[in-house]
């Protein structure tokens, strides 16, 4: 997408889907106020679903690319066409100059966490004999934690929960230390050679930059020509630490003697090491977690592929912290690459620990440019080079931070609050610093859906609102038009990323894991859109399975049954080995939810005819081998993983 020609079917496509976007927006801005006034009760704005006008944002595009949509001017270098693409993100606010400090986006707490299914009617009768007689299940935060015993009844011994998760030895959330977990693939060596450092560094950019460009190339590879006069003391230090961690504590550390600058940047690099490491040695076990875990629970605990270089990047992190004050950017970015480390392996909670760490020097190093980055993003002004790489850490830090409290009930950092008030990155700047075009699209494109997916969270899902909508008022015309605008609005990721768009009704891609992280958080979208109405016909269904449900809920019940099943399947296409997400605790988590619900669905004989009973078993068994290869470090995962199991098996052999 290079040529002219390109460039300019890009546009117009851009300018037909703004147009639609504000058709659909300008719907939702007459009938919001009407049509759900719970949202004015809990204090609302309309704007915090729907922000700029598509006009502008055409004008924009217009005045980049040439007033006259048919004829652009001349676009040859990768910078120019960068800067196009930066107009064609949707600037989805007009901020006033006003306060810098207001509520956060997805309120702490919101109602849509796939742990509150287990209380509907429908999923607690085909759930009952795993679950606990007289309370409810268990909050995963609370089983992350250590706090929560799980006492499942078996009437009659017809269904085995099984072995409970196993109490493992879990690490401190202020731990520099990473967790100690069984031996999965026999990999511990520690490889410090050029040829291995140049290879596990391409793994990291190919399989986690891709994802998030916390480092990016330019400054990796000043990371790397910085590791050269610190080599020896380096290797040095990290094989007497692999030898203090195998010989139980005995052997000497040797610590090395870094300058400041040389302490940041090997602790950078250090971190890229470790997820590169981690990446490598992704393995998808296929067997059952009860199969595996007595075998393994008797293996010795042995450190996990990386966790050496993740230690040593820790223990330069916390050996003198006034290093770090000379760069918050750089304390920044070594929290987040060590909150991604440990979210490889499940450690949801660790992983959280470091982002709000990540966080909290966000907040002091942009709070001097404050007011300045405010009016950038109400005046749609680019983001000065000096300050680009801190935006695009804040909402990778955003959307690292917002995936996790979408789950667990873990407390906002204050930068949640300056969603509505931030700019865009630039991505001329982006691009000339050596990421793609087509990584930051599919970036910007996540980082849309993110933003769309927390306001949903608070519109949909705030605080009292899901009580609100009984299955009669759901067919009102005018919450239906509110819907269908939330439903619109996610439409704007294929605005932004143009090389990544797709029709939603489209079998699944063999296009790779960054198109597929695009449709899934798309799918997720959709289904937490439309899941009141499953919700209600479900219901519908215990309490009047006689009675016919009106078309218009029974459709859009549909539509969530549809996206529940496209979400769940959106990664399996890719090849497990090459499957990197940023959070697969959640991811895994939610597909545990997507499938307890696919089920209850096919129990229900309004809807089971919108289920194919071979897609239901493949889903189910695809899901409980993803569960497993993620959840040997989780107990809520764990647990959740045996409820699917026992919970699949009932359904699919009462249905026979």
């Amino acid at each position: 997408m290079s040529d002219v020609s390109s460039v300019t079917s890009a546009q117009a496509d851009i300018l037909g889907k703004l147009d639609r976007l504000l058709s659909s927006h300008q719907e939702l801005r007459d009938t919001i106020a009407k049509a759900v006034p719970s949202l004015t009760q809990h204090g609302s704005n309309v704007e915090h679903v729907v922000h700029d006008s598509a006009h502008d944002q055409a004008q924009d595009i217009s005045n980049t690319l040439g007033n006259d949509v048919r004829s652009p001017r001349v676009v040859t270098s990768s910078s120019i066409h960068a800067a196009a693409l930066q107009n064609h993100v949707e600037k989805d606010q007009k901020v006033p100059a006003r306060s810098m400090l207001v509520d956060a986006t997805i309120p702490a707490d919101h109602t849509t966490r796939w742990v509150g299914i287990l209380d509907w009617p429908a999923l607690r009768r085909i759930t009952q004999p795993l679950m606990p007689t007289h309370r409810k299940w268990p909050d995963p935060l609370e089983q992350e934690l250590g706090e929560a015993e799980l006492s499942p009844e078996e009437p009659n011994g017809s269904i085995d929960f099984g072995q409970l998760h196993p109490s493992l030895e879990q690490t401190p959330l202020d731990s520099d230390v990473v967790n100690g977990t069984v031996k999965r693939d026999g990999l511990d060596g520690l490889a410090v050679d050029q040829e291995a450092i140049s290879r596990l560094t391409q793994t990291y950019l190919s399989r986690v930059s891709t994802m998030h460009p916390i480092i990016s190339p330019q400054q990796l590879d000043h990371l790397l020509a910085s590791f050269v006069p610190i080599e020896k003391d380096m290797t040095s230090f990290l094989l007497s630490l692999q030898s203090h961690d195998r010989e139980g504590g005995t052997q000497h550390i040797t610590y090395p003697c870094f300058t400041p600058s040389q302490s940041i940047q090997a602790t950078l690099l250090l971190l890229v090491l470790a997820l590169g490491q981690a990446c490598e040695n992704i393995q998808h076990d296929t067997q059952d977690v009860s199969t595996l875990s007595s075998a393994r629970m008797s293996q010795e605990l042995v450190p996990l592929p990386g966790s050496v270089f993740f230690r040593a990047a820790t223990i330069l992190m916390s050996h003198d912290h006034s290093k770090w004050k000379l760069s918050l950017q750089e304390h920044v970015q070594a929290n987040m690459l060590a909150g991604l480390y440990q979210g490889q392996y499940s450690h949801v909670l660790e992983s959280h620990a470091y982002y709000a760490r990540a966080s909290h020097s966000l907040y002091l190093a942009l709070q001097p440019s404050r007011l300045a980055l405010i009016t950038m993003a109400a005046q749609h002004e680019r983001v000065p080079a000096a300050l680009n790489h801190l935006v695009i850490l804040f909402w990778s830090c955003l959307q690292l931070e917002s995936d996790i409290i979408a789950e667990l009930h873990v407390p906002p950092s204050a930068i949640l609050t300056w969603e509505s008030t931030m700019p865009w990155p630039d991505l001329e700047i982006c691009v000339n610093s050596g990421l793609h075009v087509e990584t930051m699209q599919c970036y910007l494109a996540l980082l849309w859906l993110r933003r769309r997916l927390n306001h949903i969270h608070a519109e949909l899902y705030g605080p009292g609102i899901q009580e609100s909508y009984t299955i009669e008022r759901l067919n009102d015309p005018n919450i239906v038009s509110f819907v269908d605008s939330l439903r619109d609005s996610l439409e704007g990721s294929h605005a932004i990323a143009p090389l990544w768009v797709w029709q939603p009704s489209a079998e699944q891609s063999t296009e790779g894991v960054l198109a597929e992280r695009v449709r899934a958080k798309y799918h997720g979208g959709v289904v937490i859109i439309y899941r009141p109405y499953l919700r209600r016909v479900l219901e519908h269904g215990m309490t009047h399975p006689s009675q016919s449900v009106r078309p218009l809920v029974m459709l859009y019940a549909g539509k969530c049954v549809e996206a529940l099943i496209r979400s769940t399947a959106a990664f399996h296409q890719v090849e497990p080995a090459k499957l990197v997400l940023s959070n697969p605790w959640g991811t895994a988590y939610a597909q545990c939810g997507n499938m307890l619900l696919l089920l209850a669905t096919y129990m229900n004989h309004h809807l089971r005819a919108l289920i194919d009973r071979a897609l239901l078993e493949t889903l189910v068994k695809r899901t409980l081998e993803f569960v497993a290869a993620v959840a040997h470090n989780s107990p809520a995962l764990w647990n959740m993983h045996r409820l699917l199991k026992g919970t699949s098996a009932k359904v699919l052999l009462s249905s026979d």
